[in-house]
């Protein structure tokens, strides 16, 4: 017995040997390489939130950035690729000082394009076939500069802008939408009813007594405010900064020549260096001394107006001036009338030098052109009215910097055509004076053709009415003029042929309803409708942020389904949103 005890032993014994490598082998593997592995995840981990709180700091703080920002604070991150496009700096927007060198060796060329241009949302009608939007692209793209645009097509219009956007692809970021990409069809079902379009396209231009609570121009007002909420909430994802809302017969000016505070600003910003698009402008008009001289009712130094100042660049030559610290500035419109341009027109004699100058320029430039001045309307009507009339100017309109706003700000209850933002545009500001803003917007009729071939649902169109607007000739102004000769230098006189070809023609298009017929019947059926709250719409809701035009309907038929009710041609509506 005993010797079988002592032979079970060792058996035991061995066992428990040959078992305990593979032991200590497995708690090896435990113990090293999962610390590794979960060492380097918390790393990664850690580098991500500080890569996401770097981006969030950064986007807060307006407008782009390099990527070597974010190499410093991630290097990690950087060298695995983990960046991104939409990056943004601290360098201060209004800052005229910043080395634009240093932030192009820095960044990429569309991030100095992001930083460095203006947006615009255009809502257009018809605007292509009356030679409009050709001036309208050229002008902005020079002047602002123009680098971004948003473009909606009213579904009533007959033509297309398409052909003409589409020579601008290469120099301007386009998009092209249609009612179903920002106008919900339940609302246009909700205003319209059972209304045909195409019979209602012929009424606009045989009623002539349209009220301005008519189903067509409500419509119109809301297709407005959706399209400016829906486009800077768009231009803000895309990290854009100036955007002017504005319409395709108006044209932005800076500086204001009649800005009662320009003489000053002007002599303290004025350039101590000498480029060659400031000798271009001393070689310019000294512009509007007489109006100038009319404001202040006292004789002035002349003043030169440099004309080739971008409204960007002046917006940063006078960013420690209030106005433009604030990132909604309403602009003052001044509507010239139909009388035209005429070389025999009698100013001041020291204003008749200075006309002549610029007019040898701007002749020079259009028969270079094989164009004459009639086929521009900021060169051919040049005498509008009174700049304190608030009634004939009407109210403003605005420019935006969507990078300090933030989206809760844009909200759609809180969207004017005047007041974008209402939040941050001031209700009292939409109706300054001509001599109380320093940017200026330039409202045009343009010539009897022109006004009369777009059918406007908010006003009948007729000779008797446009032949009043030649008594708005009171007072002169050709500061706008010089914008040709700066577009021609930019891009060349070939191109600027081919860029400008069909401006201010009115193509021959039959007014009847099979013209777009098809497109418009698409746009209202595209979309469906999907279910949400319900709500009251009345006139008070198509202008929240004109208080002048806040009124309760009287006489309204109230309704609780979703088709439109009217009494005295005062529109109730209630709208299921989706």
């Amino acid at each position: 017995m005993v010797p079988l005890a002592h032979g079970r032993q060792p058996r035991q014994r061995q066992q428990r040997q040959q078992q305990r490598p593979f032991h200590n082998r497995a708690s090896s593997a435990e113990v090293f390489v999962p610390i590794f592995l979960r060492v380097g995840i918390v790393y990664l981990v850690l580098q991500l939130i500080a890569w996401n709180f770097t981006v969030l700091h950064l986007q807060s703080t307006t407008p782009t950035t390099s990527q070597q920002q974010l190499q410093q604070q991630s290097p990690l991150l950087f060298f695995l690729g983990w960046t991104t496009t939409t990056t943004r700096s601290t360098v201060p927007f209004l800052d005229i000082k910043s080395s634009l060198s240093q932030q192009q060796e820095q960044q990429p060329q569309y991030s100095l394009l992001l930083n460095e241009s203006f947006s615009a949302c255009l809502l257009t009608m018809e605007d292509d076939a009356v030679g409009l939007l050709h001036e309208w692209l050229a002008y902005h793209y020079t002047k602002l500069p123009l680098r971004r645009l948003v473009v909606a097509n009213d579904p009533r219009s007959r033509t297309s802008p398409r052909p003409v956007l589409e020579r601008w692809y290469d120099r301007i970021v386009i998009s092209e939408w249609t009612d179903r990409d920002y106008f919900p069809v339940s609302y246009r079902r909700a205003i319209l009813g059972n209304q045909n379009q195409n019979d209602d396209n012929k009424s606009n231009n045989n009623n002539k007594n349209q009220s301005a609570s008519d189903p067509w121009t409500t419509l119109h007002r809301f297709r407005q405010r959706f399209f400016f909420f829906k486009c800077l909430r768009r231009l803000k994802r895309e990290g854009r900064t100036w955007v002017a809302l504005i319409d395709s017969d108006e044209f932005l000016q800076a500086p204001n020549p009649r800005w009662r505070y320009l003489p000053n600003i002007m002599a303290a910003a004025m350039p101590t260096t000498t480029s060659p698009t400031t000798t271009t402008t001393t070689r310019m008009i000294q512009a509007n001394d007489d109006v100038v001289n009319v404001v202040n009712k006292k004789d002035s130094p002349s003043i030169l107006v440099w004309s080739s100042w971008t409204v960007l660049e002046f917006l940063r030559r006078l960013h420690n001036h209030p106005p433009t610290k604030q990132p909604c500035i309403s602009v003052p419109r001044l509507l010239f009338g139909s009388k035209p341009f005429d070389t025999t027109t009698v100013l001041s004699q020291h204003h008749q030098q200075q006309q002549q100058q610029q007019q040898r320029l701007v002749d020079e430039t259009l028969h270079s052109m094989s164009m004459s001045r009639k086929d521009f309307v900021t060169l051919q009507w040049q005498w509008h009215g009174r700049i304190d009339d608030t009634t004939l100017n009407r109210a403003g309109k605005a420019i935006v910097d969507v990078s300090q706003i933030p989206f809760s700000a844009m909200d759609l209850n809180r969207t004017d055509v005047h007041r974008p933002v209402m939040d941050y545009c001031s209700a009292e500001s939409v109706w300054n004076t001509n001599i109380e803003s320093f940017l200026i917007l330039h409202h045009y009729i343009g010539s009897w053709e022109q006004w009369s071939f777009r059918s406007d649902p908010r006003q009948t169109r007729t000779k008797e009415r446009y032949d009043k607007y030649k008594t708005l000739g009171v007072e002169h102004d050709d500061s706008i003029t010089s914008w040709l000769d700066e577009f021609v230098r930019q891009v060349g006189i070939e191109t600027a042929k081919v860029l400008l070809e069909g401006t201010g023609r009115v193509r021959n298009i039959h007014h009847d309803s099979s013209m777009g017929g098809g497109r418009r019947g698409n746009t209202s059926s595209s979309s469906s409708s999907s279910g949400g709250s319900l709500f009251l719409l009345s006139n008070t809701d198509i202008y929240p942020g004109l208080q002048a035009i806040q009124r309760t309907p009287s006489n309204i038929t109230t309704t609780t389904s979703t088709t439109s009710s009217t009494a005295n041609n005062n529109v109730t509506i209630i709208v299921a949103i989706p």
